[in-house]
């Protein structure tokens, strides 16, 4: 199975729906043949749990899988035809990853989409605790609107 082929085919699809072509992750790449290996020897077919051993940072991201699909047009046909499939490839990823596992008589095709989460800078540095200390900030903000609304109601 050419991984290659079948991000061209994913790729043809989105073009052909006026969406923008999706680049190569390489740890997309990865996530999905470890996927891949997992589904050959864990026999475990679903979408289940995979997200949780990703070390890509992620807005969002999204599987397709396929099992003993002879081609590469084969594979993205039938991930075309099935609707939640379909979604995944016209979604707003921007990047992607393939892997390909021969197990036996079974072969395992996984892709793996991602959008990955965007980098703050300012003045050259690097924020990355920018949306947990904002989290952290709004908890922090409706305590104290908590703690004002009591006392209110008190008086």
């Amino acid at each position: 199975m050419n991984k290659q082929e079948i991000v061209e085919l994913v790729n043809q699809e989105r073009t052909d729906n006026s969406l923008p072509i999706l680049t190569e992750n390489n740890l997309l790449n990865d996530s999905a043949q470890e996927r891949a290996d997992y589904l050959c020897t864990s026999g475990n077919w679903s979408h289940d749990g995979w997200e949780d051993s990703l070390t890509y940072d992620y807005l969002h991201t999204g599987e397709n899988l396929a099992k003993n699909h002879d081609t590469e047009n084969i594979t993205v046909q039938a991930w075309i035809n099935s609707p939640t499939h379909h979604e995944n490839i016209l979604d707003d990823y921007t990047e992607t990853g393939i892997g390909y596992k021969e197990c036996g008589e079974n072969t395992y095709t996984v892709q793996h989409f991602g959008s990955p989460m965007p980098e703050v800078e300012a003045m050259g540095y690097h924020f990355d605790f920018i949306l947990p200390a904002l989290a952290i900030l709004s908890v922090c903000v409706a305590l104290i609107i908590i703690k004002l609304v009591r006392n209110h109601l008190k008086k």
